[in-house]
């Protein structure tokens, strides 16, 4: 809600040829995590998988002293990146000061460090105060947006929203991590000898896990600038990209469950549960994300002409096409982070980046001879290589189960629930609904969907012999 909400402050107070500008500086900001060369997600497994006491003490005091250092590489990569797009051709359309882009990049820079500070609380067994955290920091950014923009600060907004972000997550996030383990440092207490040889051992997970983040980062931002490249209009760039961030909120809300589930797979590694840990939310993630895709497939051109304007909508084409990516992309997500939860690194760096060398490619001549509606067909027509069946596959092995028949069935699933979201979302809209109806729309195609899927795990449930099924008997047949 805050995402969607920010767009009316962009429509009201910045043209997008303006916003795409500072667009393209933030996509940029969003590498800067890169720079921590996968160790946080490492570190993290690392101490769910861990039982011993002193080896979780020795990893978090490493882990502190290594995100000290990066702390300052960030700040001088953020610098001379934003002072390198300041002198270029769209940095000098801004009509901003050196300045600006500086401020702008230690914002960046404040903003990842407090991130990873924030992200240490998933490996100590608080992802639920990492997702508030989150949830906080979202509507500390439109809150500060809105006063900013309000006031006629104009692109300054931006960095301003962004340092306000970092402060109300990093404090918090330090006051909880050291109520979880007292004495630790902001810059961990560890001999040099000792530092250098836990960098050591953890070096080839880290770097392994690097090339999947760095994949998948690129994967989900380079589309925008590839757009700004290929047709060299800054207003083109910015309705492209906020329609992708459209997709962005929703993938985020989406894969909450998938997020929520691998810190647990590497605890029941570390138990000796079963592999089968999470199976149930390959069909449950199914049917929601085809529920949510097909009503967005649909409204996502009336919604944004309406609450913002026409010179913000995507074509109808371009909203399909960028909706068929992100289902492709969202069906695989359990199967992706149930990978990240056993340690499969180097098999989701291969996959994605597969995926966005295919993509690329395909954009240049995709993206010259149809602009931005090429761009999203090559970026979906690439997901072939990567997140539509390899992911699949190499999860099925590990589990040893026949990976056509889960395929199969997860598709089945999704398709469906698309199916009758596009079906119920077009009719709806087709009989005249219009303004705050759109989205309703869309809410009543995903409920249809939904409840489609709820009745067959109840009647599956049933035929199984139980007459007052459970949810959790239910979720297991969907």
């Amino acid at each position: 809600m805050a995402g969607v909400t920010v767009f009316r402050l962009l429509e009201d107070h910045l043209t997008p040829a303006r916003y795409g500008v500072v667009l393209v500086a933030t996509q940029a900001l969003q590498y800067l995590p890169l720079i921590d060369l996968g160790f946080r997600t490492v570190l993290n497994r690392q101490l769910l998988a861990e039982a011993d006491p002193s080896r979780r003490s020795a990893l978090l005091e490493f882990g502190q002293r290594l995100y000290a250092l990066i702390s300052l590489l960030l700040a001088a990569v953020a610098l001379a990146g934003m002072a390198l797009y300041a002198l270029s051709p769209s940095g000098r359309q801004a009509g901003e000061s050196i300045g600006f882009f500086l401020v702008l990049g230690l914002s960046g820079a404040a903003s990842v460090a407090a991130a990873a500070q924030t992200q240490l609380l998933v490996g100590l067994g608080r992802q639920d105060r990492v997702f508030a955290l989150n949830a906080a920091g979202t509507w500390t950014n439109l809150g500060v947006l809105w006063l900013a923009l309000g006031r006629g600060l104009d692109l300054w907004a931006f960095p301003l929203a962004i340092a306000a972000t970092a402060l109300v997550q990093a404090g918090p996030a330090w006051i909880t991590t050291r109520s979880l383990v007292p004495g630790l440092r902001w810059v961990g207490r560890m001999a040099r000898t000792e530092f250098r040889a836990l960098f050591v051992a953890l070096r080839p997970a880290a770097l392994a896990c690097l090339r999947s983040q760095f994949a998948i980062l690129v994967l989900f931002t380079v589309d925008v600038v590839l757009v700004d490249l290929l047709t060299g209009n800054p207003a083109v760039s910015a309705v492209y990209g906020i329609a992708a961030r459209v997709f962005a909120i929703a993938r985020n809300s989406l894969q909450a469950g998938s997020e929520a589930l691998w810190p647990r797979i590497a605890r029941a590694q570390r138990d000796g549960a079963g592999a089968s840990t999470g199976d149930w939310l390959l069909p449950a993630n199914a049917w929601v994300y085809g529920a949510a895709m097909g009503g967005m497939a649909v409204v996502l051109h009336p919604f944004i002409d309406w609450f913002m304007s026409a010179r913000w909508a995507p074509d109808p084409v371009l909203a399909a096409l960028m909706a068929g990516r992100f289902l492709v992309t969202g069906l695989s997500s359990p199967p992706a982070y149930q990978l990240l939860g056993m340690g499969e690194f180097r098999w989701l760096a291969r996959y994605c980046e597969r995926e966005l060398v295919l993509a690329v490619v395909l954009s240049v001549p995709l993206g010259l001879g149809f602009g931005a509606r090429g761009v999203a067909l090559a970026f979906l027509l690439a997901t072939g290589a990567g997140t539509f069946t390899p992911i699949f596959w190499r999860w099925a092995r590990i589990r040893g189960v026949a990976p056509g028949g889960w395929f199969a069935a997860t598709w089945l699933r999704g398709l469906l629930a698309a199916g009758i979201a596009v079906g119920v979302t077009w009719t709806i809209l087709a009989a005249g609904v219009s303004g705050p109806g759109i989205p309703l729309a869309a809410a009543a195609g995903f409920a249809a969907a939904l409840g489609v899927g709820i009745t067959t795990g109840i009647v599956r449930a049933r035929r199984a012999g139980l007459s007052r099924p459970r949810p959790a008997d239910i979720l297991a047949r969907l």
